[in-house]
């Protein structure tokens, strides 16, 4: 990256047409912000090709400015300009990012949200652990949004060394006079950034002395457009004490991860009002259904049977339950063995006791007649 700019100074207004390092023409101004220009359209007159000139009140860092990110602008130039300094990024389709017009609603606004809150929290624990200190002054005014819906850290390479009044919307508590190093002071400044962008509205007011008295001393307030879980993780990193934050943005980034999942469980489970709930048994807790055995009577007891009966008292196989109880007639039992001399003797019997009766019967008759 060219930084030979830094060695010679610039000097000059910023206006259309202007010639900045003898490399960028200036073609438009984009911002401006406190009356100061910000950031400009040019064209690399080296290259040939579209940039983008940011101009800010501090001097860059090259560890910065050669860190490669997909939220930071390719750099490809900087030097100093005044009391600050400028710097040439690879240009990119978007506009400086805004509060919207209303609260986001839905479960994919939030998503979305929580993508971009990831990807900030990526961003600052690359630029703690390259730099080893905070950034120290994000505010709304750090990012801008590109035509890809992705946001880009404008002021990554250099910070403000003085808090504009702008900046104390969303700045912490020890953010009063000077930048802080503790990489705390960054979670708090985006969590901030963050709850704007979801409820239209800084957290603590739109003027500067009621935020920073919000700042101090008020709790953030619960709102319909973000979920309870995922609340919770800008309280935490807002809170009024440093050491009461997230540590790094790394564990702000897994806590994030986490009260997303909370929340999609909890939306999942919930029902409409006045719908029973379901039963719910898990496979692993169900008992095994065995189908019932089919009645099946012994040989014994079907003996004399018709066909159909015995179809009747089967289980039905096709409702995997059992046949209903019906009355059975009680069986003939065939003779055969010892019952055929029993049969005879009985049959015998019966023929002398007719054949007594019968002459006792003529006997009578001929005492009469005499």
């Amino acid at each position: 990256m060219d930084v030979r700019g830094s060695e010679r100074g610039s000097s000059g207004s910023v206006i259309p047409g202007s010639l900045i390092d003898g490399r960028f023409r200036v073609a438009s101004v984009v911002s401006r912000r406190d009356g100061a220009v910000e950031v400009c359209n040019a064209l690399d007159e080296r290259t040939r090709q579209r940039v983008r000139l940011r101009f800010g009140p501090g001097r860059p860092d090259v560890r910065v400015l050669e860190t490669k990110h997909v939220l930071l602008p390719a750099a490809l130039a900087a030097g100093p300009w005044g009391a600050g300094a400028w710097v040439a990024t690879a240009w990119f389709d978007g506009e400086p990012l805004q509060l919207p017009q209303a609260p986001m609603v839905g479960d994919d606004a939030v998503h979305l949200w929580v993508e971009a809150l990831a990807d900030v929290l990526d961003l600052l624990d690359r630029l703690h652990r390259t730099l080893g200190r905070a950034h120290g002054s994000i505010g709304l005014h750090s990012f801008w949004i590109g035509d890809d819906g992705r946001l880009r850290m404008m002021d990554a390479a250099a910070p403000e060394p003085q808090l504009r009044p702008a900046g104390s919307l969303w700045s912490p508590p020890e953010r009063e006079a000077a930048p802080s190093p503790d990489p705390r002071s960054d979670l708090y400044a985006v969590a901030a950034v963050f709850y704007g962008l979801a409820t239209a509205r800084p957290p603590f007011g739109s003027e500067p002395a009621e935020a920073r008295a919000g700042h101090r001393a008020l709790r953030l307030s619960d709102h319909d457009a973000l979920p309870p879980e995922i609340l919770a993780v800008l309280r935490t990193a807002m809170e009024k004490q440093p050491h009461h934050r997230f540590s790094s943005a790394e564990r702000m980034r897994a806590a994030l991860a986490k009260a997303v999942g909370d929340w999609e469980s909890r939306e999942t489970v919930m029902l409409p009002p006045n719908t029973p709930a379901p039963a719910v048994v898990r496979a692993a807790s169900a008992p095994e259904r065995i189908p019932p055995v089919p009645y099946l009577p012994d040989a014994e007891s079907t003996e004399g049977l018709p066909p159909a009966l015995l179809e009747e008292e089967q289980a039905s196989w096709e409702t995997m339950e059992p046949a209903p109880r019906r009355t059975r007639r009680p069986a003939v039992r065939r003779a055969s063995g010892p019952a055929v001399p029993l049969l005879v003797v009985g049959v015998v019997g019966l023929g002398l006791s007719v054949a007594a009766w019968t002459a006792l019967v003529a006997l009578l008759l001929g005492v009469a007649g005499a």
